[in-house]
C-alpha cells in the first residue's frame, strides 16, 4: 500500500509543472510530455521505491503532505493558523523533495560509474 501511495505521489509531482491550455500556441512554453520523460529516471524511481527504505519513507511522507495540502487548497478560506500550517507543510514537502532528488542523483551517479 505504501509503495503504491508513494508511486502515486511521484506521478502527481511529475504533473505539477505548469502547462498552458491546449489552444495556446506553443511559442514560449516547452511542454513536457510523459512519453518524453527519460525512462532511466522513471526506472530509477521505481527501483528506489522498491529497494531503498529511505527513499520509500521520504516518498510516503511527501505524498502524505501533498494530501494534506490538497485539503487546504480545496477550501475557500483559511484562518491565520491554517495559513501558517499550510506554509509549513509546503516547506516540509519541498525539503523532502530535495532529499529525494539527492538520493536520485546519488544513485543515478552510482549507476553511471558502475557502467564505466
Amino acid at each position: 500500500m505504501r509503495l503504491e501511495r508513494a508511486s502515486i505521489s511521484l506521478k502527481r509531482a511529475a504533473n505539477l509543472c505548469y502547462r498552458p491550455p491546449d489552444d495556446t500556441p506553443d511559442l514560449t512554453f516547452n511542454r513536457i510530455k510523459e512519453a518524453e520523460m527519460p525512462t532511466d529516471l522513471e526506472e530509477l524511481k521505481r527501483k528506489l521505491l522498491e529497494d531503498d527504505e529511505e527513499f520509500r519513507r521520504l516518498a510516503t511522507k511527501h505524498h502524505d503532505l501533498d494530501e494534506r495540502l490538497h485539503n487546504y487548497a480545496d477550501r475557500q478560506y483559511l484562518t491565520q493558523p491554517e495559513q501558517v500550517e499550510e506554509l509549513t507543510l509546503k516547506k516540509q514537502k519541498l525539503y523532502l523533495k530535495d532529499q529525494m532528488e539527492f538520493l536520485l542523483r546519488k544513485h543515478g551517479t552510482d549507476g553511471v560509474h558502475a557502467r564505466s
